[in-house]
């Protein structure tokens, strides 16, 4: 079951599952990069656009494994630097920050003047709480402050003023299982590629109740409600040497990250310095689910097989040897006895 939930809480609301529902914007980076020497950093980045987040208390995220929160991380100060909020957003942004207002940076597109901006909420330690369930664990992210919209502006007679107040934020889950989200197995159709490849099926379902477990879903959704999606955005990232794409190709684009624009973002997790390419899903309009399903086939030399195929190479090697050393001989008497006999007939 590898079901990732979103949902919320509310000041004026306490009831769960209310039809009150409120509507997010949803983005699922799943990183797979090779570490130094042997394996993979696996971690997810959720990044989500809450429209009209006046009277939301808290988002919280459900995953189907156990973490802690320190593995837990921020990204919402590292989009507003150098210019990658306009990256990840294919649009051009320009950031305004208020000393008054500490945490929140306020994202305006430059290109247009209606009112599709958004506040940038940078997190921190303080605004984590990460509960323990029966299988996975649920992941609390306290809206503790919010800014005055009308002083938040830096131009007073600007019309953005008047707008909802939309939140985003975007946070990192690092130290992701291996088999967290799907699982691994041998590329059992190639005897050779078996050696120094497997094959990862991530079937990764969003808001899907059916496929959470039982007692978790019980748990949260006693507390809390879920959210529904105006879009949904799923990317897998992996290196472009060491990760190849099979089975469910239906994503919509791929791209080749700039090195120099992701290095920060990216942070240590890529230590071999690799090419990234990164497929992308997405879902638009208005929807309470979502399923994505990949194959890959990755790079990962098991030393037990490449072993035992050594072995029998070996072995085969000794055996043809020894074939030989017993044939070898009786070629060579049936040789000297060809000789004798021609000698004796020319006699």
């Amino acid at each position: 079951m590898s079901c990732i939930g979103v949902l919320y809480r509310t000041k004026t609301d306490k009831s769960p599952n209310s039809d009150n529902s409120i509507n997010v914007d949803f983005q699922v980076n799943y990183w797979k990069l090779p570490k130094r020497f042997y394996g993979y950093w696996r971690f997810l980045d959720f990044g989500v656009l809450v429209h009209d987040a006046k009277d939301i208390e808290s988002v919280l995220f459900y995953v189907p494994f156990k973490m802690k929160k320190e593995d837990l991380k921020d990204l919402g100060s590292v989009l507003v630097k150098d210019n990658l909020l306009s990256v990840l957003f294919n649009n051009s942004y320009k950031i305004e920050d208020n000393p008054d207002i500490p945490g929140y940076h306020y994202a305006s597109m430059t290109r247009n003047s209606d009112n599709s901006g958004f506040w940038v909420y940078s997190l921190s330690p303080s605004n984590f709480e990460v509960n323990q369930l029966s299988i996975g664990t649920l992941i609390e992210v306290d809206i503790k402050t919010k800014p005055n919209v009308v002083m938040g502006i830096q131009n007073a007679d600007d019309d953005r003023k008047e707008q909802n107040y939309n939140l985003y934020f975007r946070l990192r889950i690092k130290n992701i299982p291996d088999n967290a989200l799907g699982y691994i197995e041998s590329v059992s159709n190639d005897f050779f590629q078996n050696a120094f490849s497997k094959a990862e099926i991530v079937n990764l379902d969003i808001n899907a109740i059916s496929e959470m477990d039982d007692d978790d879903y019980k748990n949260i959704a006693s507390k809390y409600s879920f959210v529904n999606f105006n879009k949904i955005h799923f990317f897998f990232v992996a290196s472009s040497k060491d990760e190849t794409i099979y089975g469910s190709t239906d994503y919509s684009d791929s791209r080749l990250l700039d090195s120099k624009q992701w290095g920060r973002y990216i942070d240590s997790n890529n230590p071999q310095q690799r090419k990234c390419i990164a497929y992308h899903w997405k879902k638009s309009g208005p929807t309470k689910n979502y399923n994505i399903l990949l194959r890959t086939i990755f790079s990962s030399p098991n030393v037990k097989t490449i072993l035992k195929y050594a072995f029998i190479v070996v072995l085969l090697g000794v055996l043809a040897s020894y074939i030989a050393s017993c044939v070898s001989p009786k070629c060579a008497c049936q040789d000297d006895i060809e000789t004798v006999i021609n000698g004796s007939t020319q006699s």
